[in-house]
């Protein structure tokens, strides 16, 4: 069963806010853009929620991030998107957002492959909102910040993911978060280290789970047909690291 392989989460959403603390963080994770994304596909470990009994009639929300409260693993890429803000007047200084490993598998079997090939438009987001990509890549281990195209490695001067920003209820931040894995299963968490009131605290999002490099796995897309969704079977299957990445570019 799903259980035995990995924990079923009970929401794709979560957050924080704790009376005695004024930072509020809100995480969603996998999808990107409400939906709207290509990027990141989901797979379901071999027990999980049959595909054909994934809900897609609940329009609110991402068919890819209801998949991910059915226990889901991001496949290949996967997007965690970060809401900061504060209940209060004071700023509060955000030091760090650093991924963390928990465990990592090999060769763990999955039922199926859900991704989604065509877009449906954007949004923008606030001018008064700060917005940065981020990328962490799990077989590597490697973290790197996208400031207006330009990637920064966290070794290099200025490039540590957040050091330094400030955030406020007048100016909130908005931070997208690439996950890449192509090689193995992984449960990891994000720790978001940050001052307030002159007290360094460190609050922990998670656990996410992402996972690519299975052979052999159908893989099915999502088709909005009618002002409806329908699920599409590809008749493919994965072949390799990354197919469905490399497929993208």
């Amino acid at each position: 069963m799903a259980q035995d392989v990995v924990p079923r989460v009970t929401s794709f959403f979560y957050g924080l806010f704790e009376e005695d603390r004024k930072l509020v963080v809100h995480a969603a994770w996998p999808a990107e853009a409400e939906g709207c994304g290509t990027q990141t596909a989901v797979a379901m470990p071999a027990g999980g929620l049959a595909v054909h009994d994934l809900d897609l009639d609940k329009f609110d929300q991402d068919p890819r991030d209801i998949a991910a409260a059915e226990g889901a693993a991001s496949w290949e890429v996967g997007t965690l998107t970060l809401a900061f803000t504060t209940t209060g007047g004071d700023p509060v200084h955000v030091h760090s957002a650093q991924p963390r490993i928990l465990s990592r598998q090999k060769h763990v079997p999955l039922d199926w492959v859900l991704h989604k090939r065509h877009g449906c438009g954007g949004g923008e987001t606030g001018a008064t909102s700060t917005v940065r990509s981020l990328v962490f890549d799990l077989d590597r281990k490697r973290m790197v910040t996208v400031v207006n195209g330009k990637e920064l490695r966290l070794d290099a001067p200025g490039g540590s993911l957040l050091t330094g920003t400030s955030v406020s209820k007048e100016k909130p931040l908005h931070a997208s978060f690439a996950v890449h894995s192509c090689s193995a299963y992984y449960e990891w968490v994000l720790d978001i280290t940050y001052t307030e009131n002159g007290e360094r605290r460190t609050h922990r999002e998670g656990p996410f789970r992402s996972v690519g490099g299975v052979r052999g796995v159908p893989i099915y897309d999502i088709e909005t047909v009618g002002g409806g969704r329908k699920l599409l079977d590809t008749s493919t299957r994965t072949v390799n690291s990354c197919s469905l990445t490399e497929a993208k570019r």
